[in-house]
């Protein structure tokens, strides 16, 4: 089973289940690409350019544009924290690290241990 697969978009689904989540998730994610490639591209137009003062034009594009790139990861991240704290088990990643029987601040230690517990790495000596 491929751990990679991505679900697409479609109307199969059950009665209940909140799959905007995922969506929203993956926009951000593209989103977040797409400003962080757009905000190299201007850094690197920036530096070859004739003007050097911080004023120039190229460097308030991808200043800007890394901001958006900030904003949409913190967004990604409190997407995934509350699909945590809502419980929602249509998502492998949260049906993983969290149960109904956890208090909110074992969740909040699932949220921040969930990411140094990979599958591929071994962490036994």
């Amino acid at each position: 089973m491929s751990y990679l697969y991505i679900r697409p978009f479609t109307n199969d689904f059950f009665i209940g289940e909140n799959l905007w989540f995922g969506h929203l998730g993956h926009f951000l994610v593209i989103l977040s690409l797409c400003f962080t490639l757009f905000s190299s591209i201007a850094y690197f137009i920036s530096f070859f350019s004739k003007e050097n003062n911080p004023s120039n034009s190229w460097i308030k594009i991808a200043r800007s544009l890394f901001y958006f790139h900030t904003i949409s990861i913190i967004s990604i991240f409190t997407l995934l924290f509350f699909m945590m704290l809502g419980h929602h088990y249509e998502y492998n990643y949260v049906w993983r690290h969290t149960s109904n029987s956890l208090p909110v601040y074992y969740i909040i230690s699932a949220f921040r241990l969930s990411w140094i517990s990979k599958r591929s790495v071994n962490y036994r000596n």
